[in-house]
């Protein structure tokens, strides 16, 4: 986040939601829930 904190934050957000969906779809799975959960809470600790 920091190497793309000079873009827009219209732009920032739109790449955060993109890596999320990502992350979301690759590790959401039954039995899972706790990885999408911790990094919901590390990004919006950010």
């Amino acid at each position: 986040m920091k190497i793309r904190r000079h873009k827009s934050v219209n732009w920032q957000g739109a790449w955060r939601g993109a890596v999320l969906r990502g992350h979301y779809g690759d590790c959401a799975m039954p039995g899972n829930s706790n990885t999408p959960a911790n990094l919901r809470w590390k990004v919006t600790r950010r």
